[in-house]
Formats: C-alpha cells, sequence, structure tokens
C-alpha cells in the first residue's frame, strides 16, 4: 500500500518521484548527484516500506532512463518493490497505468 513511482507536474514541469530501498543506493548517493544535478534526494518515508527507504525526485526533463538502469539504482528499485510484493497485493492495483510509465519514460 505504498508507492514506489509516481509521475506528476509541479509549476508545469513533470517530475518523477522513486520510493526505494536506501540501503543499496546510499554510498553511490554523492556520485550520483554529482552525473545527475538535478537529482533531489529526500527522507520521505512510507509506513509500508519501512525505515530502509529514501525518495528521488528527477524532473523530466533529465535522463531519466538512464538513471533508472544505474546498477544502484535498479538494485534499490528491485529491493524495494520485493519488500512491499511479500507484504501482500496493493489494494490500488486497479489504478495503475503501465501504458502512461512507458509515454513518461520514453
Amino acid at each position: 500500500m505504498q508507492e514506489v513511482f509516481t509521475a506528476f507536474e509541479v509549476e508545469e514541469t513533470l517530475r518523477i518521484y522513486l520510493h526505494i530501498a536506501k540501503v543499496p543506493i546510499e554510498k553511490k548517493l554523492s556520485s550520483l548527484e554529482r552525473r545527475y544535478p538535478q537529482l533531489v534526494v529526500s527522507e520521505h518515508k512510507y509506513k509500508p516500506g519501512g525505515n530502509d527507504q529514501i525518495t528521488l525526485m528527477l524532473p523530466h526533463t533529465s535522463n531519466v532512463n538512464k538513471f533508472l538502469h544505474e546498477p544502484a539504482v535498479s538494485m534499490a528499485i528491485r529491493m524495494m518493490n520485493m519488500r512491499l510484493m511479500r507484504r501482500g497485493a496493493n489494494i490500488y492495483s486497479s489504478s495503475h497505468c503501465p501504458q502512461l510509465v512507458d509515454l513518461v519514460l520514453q
């Protein structure tokens, strides 16, 4: 019952928010911040994801696809998703829109 990928407009800019596991990425954060200067790291947490999580935000104008394929980012995304899947089904799954995600990530 927690979002892991959110896309919405703020001040006419599409922003991508990722709620991910912190441990696999924390040693790489400074390197990622140098390579992606628009990256914003937040300690925002949702209860279902536990204490091992952070939120990353990138404007859509950044190279989001490249960022998502960074090994540490991919691992952190997978870890958070596995943690949440082990907790049970998401009651909001009917509101997921894979086609929108495909469109946003083009």
